[in-house]
């Protein structure tokens, strides 16, 4: 939670919304453990009601943080920022994202994380969500989206 923070505190003006996408990996219980943040990218369009992400940079980015962690960490889900929001709570144009992500085969993720930061300069809050289908009847489907917890956790290096 804190390096997004940061990442939009330092790098975006106010009001601006930006995001990204997430790299880890799910532990044994099928928690979400994030080991990077990908930002929105150098060619990032961004504006006061949504914003594009530079894919092409971020596929790369993607793909090269996947190399280097022995191709253990993947991608995860996306962040982003609601500016003078009042709460995390999905948008249609989020939930229209991450039925994307989930019907995307490339994305290889039927249960996307979706981060939300939401509030005003310098005092951040964050709502995370997890995505997943469920079917409706025999012919519809709908997009369910529960919140889930956020844990920090301080890593470390042995010598």
């Amino acid at each position: 939670e804190s390096t997004a923070t940061n990442a939009v505190t330092y790098t975006t003006p106010w009001g601006t919304i930006t995001g990204g996408t997430f790299m880890g990996y799910r532990s044994e219980d099928g928690s979400a453990v994030v080991t990077a943040l990908v930002t929105a990218g150098p060619k990032a369009r961004r504006g006061s009601h949504s914003f594009t992400p530079d894919q092409e940079w971020q596929q790369a980015e993607i793909a090269r943080l996947y190399e280097i962690s022995g191709r253990r960490d993947a991608y995860l889900g996306d962040w982003h920022t609601h500016p003078d929001a009042t709460d995390g709570t999905l948008s249609w144009r989020d939930r229209r994202c991450l039925k994307r992500i989930i019907k995307t085969p490339f994305a290889r993720n039927a249960a996307p994380i979706m981060m939300i930061l939401c509030g005003s300069p310098n005092e951040w809050a964050a709502c995370a969500w997890r995505a997943t289908i469920e079917a409706r009847l025999k012919l519809f489907e709908r997009l369910g989206a529960a919140p889930i917890e956020i844990n920090g956790y301080e890593s470390s290096t042995r010598s």
